[in-house]
């Protein structure tokens, strides 16, 4: 018998299921929106954790023009009360997670997802008395006109709709809106956030604030827009972060759903599948990302697949111009340590810049999770890095932040793996060459620098910073986790005499017998820095020459 397909890449709840891909039962998200009483209900979740596919569910289970009694038969949903509601509502539906990139375009991409609802709902014109009409021809002209940028002539197109659908049905409609903040995100990315702030409070302030013709509106997307902007006087929004229990086991997979997915392709959930996918806490919740789950139940690869280069700009950009505060907690999460930060869950970073709210989107982006018991009465957390695919996706931030690309890097380490230190010091000059200017500025600068970089080799070494060893603490202590490695320990100086300063690294390190209780090989590295000049004095040490 032919397994199902697997449904990557597929988020149209019709075609999953109309065609027989593998498909987990979330169904009963729609009783949940169904209890709570809000009318504008915000989801904020990680890319690639089935939001888009939850929302064509949704808008299939409500929609008044459809029969999808026969999509639903199998489902939770139809065991309950609520299936009662089933194709009860008109639905106007919108997905910008493709509405991005430079004013002009993400201006042309949004107008040409605002245009499918209304020449889906095109059929209503001939209903409207001459002022509405008038009106949705001045929308739709201008809809399809891509080269004016004149915001303000649809800046109200979705009250408009959800206007004219509820009077020709006599029934207001559902309201979706998928990703609803990766306009804003791609505005601030390419600066020009202030430019059409404007444009999107009065867009979503007039669909979702007073709205008398909205039955309910559910938006998703990776964060909330300040309440005091964009959302100004919307009483009426609820807002699920993945710190609140409302909602917590409809996006992403709990345990007991991959073990039986893997099992139902002949694939046993290991540890190293835990450790790779795994740990993500959603109000107490350990939940996986489903898309690397699905990718790797087809391809049997333990590798990254949450490929997130969307949200990878916004934040690489973000952690450009953080302070040094903010840097020590993230050399700690590097190291695979928890860390006790302030985070903001409830706004956007580029609506309220500080580091509480940095924080709040790295935990809503999905790059790191919370664990133990939160403080919620003083925004108070306990995170780190959920899982080792996460931990790639940083190595990517990290060469961002410094501005270096992800191939000098990995030659960078692999000359210095090979105990080649010429060619090492080559491209290590040549990096802080190009990021003087910023970690200049820094509080120790080089250091930081150079533990952002190790996470490379994370794969190969136990890398720990300022750790107590022999008579003090070590810089930089890279333990080599096999004895195909050598070990290495770095020690950093600063001030104008790189040379000698250089030689005073190397023999603290002696002086300190910092290699006391390593086992092997082992490289010192003392490395000492002026501005742009740099200065490496280096000794190999074998294996029994400090015991």
């Amino acid at each position: 018998m032919d397994k199902k397909k697997l449904p990557i890449g597929i988020d149209d709840f019709s075609k999953l299921i109309e065609d027989g891909y593998y498909y987990i039962d979330k169904s009963l998200l729609i009783e949940e929106l169904l209890k709570d009483g809000a009318e504008v209900i915000l989801l904020t979740r990680p890319r690639r954790f089935g939001k888009t596919l939850n929302m064509s569910m949704v808008k299939e289970f409500f929609s008044i023009e459809k029969d999808s009694k026969e999509l639903f038969k199998d489902l939770k949903i139809m065991n309950t009360q609520y299936s009662s509601y089933i194709n009860k509502y008109p639905v106007i539906f919108f997905s910008f997670r493709d509405c991005k990139g430079q004013k002009e375009e993400l201006l042309s991409l949004l107008k040409t997802e605002i245009f499918k609802e209304y020449k889906k709902y095109q059929f209503l014109r001939e209903k409207l008395d001459s002022f509405d009409k008038k009106y949705f021809d001045m929308v739709t002209d201008e809809l399809t006109n891509f080269d004016s940028n004149d915001f303000i002539k649809f800046n109200k197109s979705i009250e408009f709709l959800c206007r004219i659908v509820s009077e020709y049905y006599k029934v207001n409609p559902v309201l979706l809106i998928d990703e609803y903040d990766t306009p804003m995100m791609s505005a601030y990315e390419y600066d020009y956030y202030e430019d059409v702030r404007s444009f999107f409070t009065v867009l979503y302030g007039s669909a979702l604030k007073g709205n008398v013709y909205l039955q309910k509106a559910l938006l998703t997307g990776i964060q909330r827009v300040a309440k005091e902007n964009i959302f100004s006087g919307l009483n009426n929004l609820a807002v699920a972060t993945v710190i609140t229990p409302l909602y917590k086991e409809y996006f992403g997979l709990n345990e007991d759903e991959v073990t039986l997915l893997l099992k139902y392709y002949g694939i046993e959930l290991t540890e190293d599948i835990k450790a790779m996918y795994n740990g993500y806490n959603f109000a107490g919740l350990e939940i996986y990302n489903p898309w690397s789950i699905l990718n790797y139940a087809r391809q049997r690869h333990l590798i990254s697949y949450w490929v997130n280069t969307s949200t990878n700009a916004l934040i690489r950009k973000t952690i450009l111009n953080a302070d040094k505060f903010f840097y020590e907690s993230f050399d700690k999460l590097i190291l695979n340590k928890s860390v006790s930060i302030n985070a903001r869950l409830d706004t956007s970073f580029f609506e309220m810049k500080n580091v509480d709210t940095l924080w709040g989107l790295l935990i809503n982006a999905g790059y790191i999770t919370i664990t133990g018991e939160p403080d919620y009465e003083n925004d108070r957390y306990t995170i780190k890095i959920p899982n080792k695919e996460v931990k790639k996706e940083f190595q990517a931030i990290v060469s961002g932040y410094i501005n270096i690309n992800e191939s000098s890097l990995k030659n960078m380490f692999y000359y210095l793996l090979n105990k080649d230190i010429d060619e090492f010091s080559k491209i290590y000059k040549g990096i802080v060459e190009q990021v003087t200017s910023y970690y200049d500025a820094k509080e120790n600068a080089y250091h930081m620098l150079m533990l952002g970089m190790c996470i490379y080799l994370d794969s190969y070494y136990d890398i720990k910073s300022n750790i107590e060893a022999g008579d003090g603490r070590c810089d930089i202590m890279l333990t080599a986790l096999n004895d195909k490695y050598i070990n290495i320990l770095i020690e950093f100086k600063q001030g104008d005499d790189v040379k000698n300063l250089a030689k005073t690294a190397l023999n603290q390190i002696h002086s300190k017998k910092y290699y006391r209780n390593l086992q092997g090989g082992t490289l010192l590295l003392g490395i000492a820095h002026n501005k742009k000049q740099v200065y490496i004095e280096h000794e190999l040490l074998s294996s029994n020459s400090y015991k």
